[in-house]
């Protein structure tokens, strides 16, 4: 797995230079090979430390070590930085990543495949920006971070790893993207960030040095594109990566174009009405497009087609909710299981929540029974759902994402 991650790291940052400049090496690089790892530079629990490559094309990581021995776990956390400018593209949607995150064991002894990892919350609110596991590229978040995710990070006091036991019947719940999870984790590490920053930002810079990027100068690439919603046209101007939008666009959009009179791609219209989820929380959605009008209404829960549309479009609109952080944390708590003697209360008034393994918690029923949920847990009906059109409607999905929820309603 962390060879395929590496590989990814330098395409990305190969791709932004063509020329590279001859930094001042460390010492320690002369102690090493290509494709071998020599120490940046030591901040206690975290280093930072580069990779080095055939010619001066080094990649450096901002990193510590995860044990249990009790579990017979040794991890190594690595936070690769690429193209993080300082300061944000000028674009209405960013949706390119800015760094790359790998937890892997330094054995490869067998027992590892077991498990799954996950960076699970920052100072105690949910995380959604990773899910991988151990042994294998088999990934419901991340591993790409974008620059919300990665200033969270940044600016965070502890996280929390939980791994996670995936053999071999929770193995289908874990590794599968359109899979919940329920199950609990066998391990939990309180991860101290204290000097996460300056490896990151040391790491960063060496990076940086190495492929001739000025960091206080952003050159993302940022186009201009146009989509009609709900029968007015607007415009979008977003950040654009070849590679990047080739993995996220099917074959039948890029030689038909996407649906509709503009241009924009169904990822870049996805995110542009979904700001705070990440790209595997919106596979959750799909792009709700009136044929007729040649418009689209928004987004709704359900599979997309090639072009991003809805297979299945029903009546449910999804919108977000505005100032829902509190609630967020509390549905996110819930679905997990966190919050205690609530889950089995929801079976006797037809309402389901549940986990979902891109990071979202989802509560399912009708929006009386959804309102009276949320104040089980402490929470008091939100935003959309204080509306009686919404408390009446017979099908109602609300969805935690972070700090975010995105409220489904017919």
């Amino acid at each position: 797995m962390k060879a395929i991650l590496l590989t990814v790291v330098f395409a990305l940052a190969l791709s932004t230079e063509g020329s590279f400049a001859a930094p001042n090496f460390p010492m320690t690089r002369n102690a090493v090979g290509p494709g071998e790892y020599y120490v940046l530079e030591e901040f206690d629990e975290w280093v930072a430390s580069c990779l080095r490559g055939e010619d001066d094309d080094d990649i450096c990581e901002a990193s510590t070590t995860l044990t249990a021995m009790e579990e017979g776990l040794e991890l190594h956390l690595s936070i690769f930085p690429f193209m993080h400018y300082r300061k944000p593209a000028r674009a209405n949607v960013d949706v390119l990543p800015v760094a790359l995150v790998d937890i892997s064991p330094y054995s490869n002894s067998a027992h590892y495949h077991r498990f799954s990892a996950a960076i699970t919350s920052i100072d105690g609110d949910p995380f959604d920006g990773y899910w991988c596991q151990l042994t294998e590229l088999v990934c419901s978040r991340g591993p790409e971070l974008d620059r919300n995710s990665t200033d969270q990070l940044l600016s965070a006091r502890y996280v929390v790893v939980a791994i996670y036991d995936v053999d071999p019947e929770t193995a289908d719940e874990i590794a599968n993207v359109s899979d919940n999870f329920t199950v609990k984790p066998v391990k939990e590490f309180e991860l101290s960030m204290r000097n996460f920053r300056k490896a990151y930002e040391r790491a960063n810079r060496f990076s940086a040095d190495v492929s001739g990027i000025d960091l206080d100068n952003n050159e993302t690439q940022v186009k201009e594109c146009a989509f009609s919603y709900r029968g007015r046209n607007t415009s979008i101007r977003y950040t654009y990566d070849e590679d990047y939008d080739v993995n996220h666009t099917t074959m039948r959009e890029m030689l038909r174009g996407p649906r509709g009179s503009g241009d924009c791609p169904s990822y870049v219209m996805l995110a542009s009405l979904t700001p705070d989820m990440t790209p595997s929380q919106r596979d959750l959605f799909c792009l709700d497009y009136e044929k007729d009008a040649k418009t689209y209404q928004g987004f709704q829960m359900g599979e997309a087609n090639a072009y991003g549309v809805c297979v299945q479009p029903t009546k449910a609109f999804c919108s977000r909710v505005n100032d829902a952080k509190t609630a967020a944390v509390a549905i996110t708590g819930f679905a997990t299981g966190a919050v205690g003697g609530t889950v089995g209360a929801t079976a006797a008034t037809g309402t389901t929540v549940v986990a979902h393994s891109s990071g979202a918690a989802i509560l399912t029923g009708s929006g009386g029974y959804i309102a009276g949920t949320l104040g089980t847990i402490g929470t008091t009906a939100i935003g959309i759902l204080t509306a009686p059109v919404t408390v009446t409607a017979a099908a109602v999905s609300v969805v935690a994402v972070g700090g975010a929820v995105y409220v489904c309603s017919e």
